[in-house]
């Protein structure tokens, strides 16, 4: 199994940073990344079926996934996305200590119902932070989290949300001047009734 690890470095600009300013923020990204601590998680496995998820590509396996989440986040570990086609009707909200496994041969479908993604949460558009429909798949203020796949993760985008593009560029010019304009994060609220498509 291949292993892919993506390491996300924030550099925090100022208004009116130099570009000198930028140069001597990126020569501290190698002394960051040897920083980083690779996840570390016990051999506990947590197998969504159990969890009551059936893979018939019909069945909303949302909670059982949740549930095994939980469950896992307790003590750490693993939980396991057998083969099979799993419907998921909304975001999967990651926890701390939880390596989430999509086995060879497993589906994770999205829903395509905007609704679905409900309640906004704190998120970010174009850079931009702001509260708006959850991410697929989402994680705030957590550690030792990986997904690990060999199946496929699909989020129907072509079906759904990605049919926003058309109308989104309101939202966009919106979001854009507060960000400029240093309006307060939990004042640029969007989500239901807007079109910044989540990430």
């Amino acid at each position: 199994m291949q292993r892919l690890i993506f390491y996300f470095v924030i550099l925090q600009l100022s208004p009116g940073t130099t570009l000198s300013q930028v140069k001597n923020g990126w020569k501290s990204v190698e002394k960051i990344v040897k920083e980083i601590k690779h996840p570390v998680f016990i051999n506990t496995k947590y197998d969504i079926i159990e969890f009551g998820a059936v893979g018939d590509q019909k069945t909303n396996c949302l909670p059982a996934l949740r549930q095994a989440i939980e469950k896992c986040n307790r003590g750490g570990g693993q939980v396991i996305v057998p083969p099979g086609n799993f419907y998921i009707r909304g975001p999967i909200h990651l926890k701390s200590n939880v390596n989430v496994v999509i086995s060879n041969g497993a589906t994770i479908k999205f829903s395509t119902d905007a609704e679905d993604y409900l309640p906004v949460v704190l998120t970010r558009s174009e850079g931009t932070e702001c509260f708006n429909y959850s991410p697929l798949i989402y994680a705030y203020g957590l550690s030792n989290i990986v997904i690990t796949w060999e199946g496929t993760i699909d989020g129907s985008g072509k079906a759904g949300l990605a049919n926003w593009k058309k109308f989104q560029s309101e939202d966009q010019t919106l979001i854009r001047k507060m960000g400029g304009n240093g309006v307060p994060i939990n004042e640029r609220i969007f989500g239901k009734g807007h079109y910044l498509r989540p990430v």
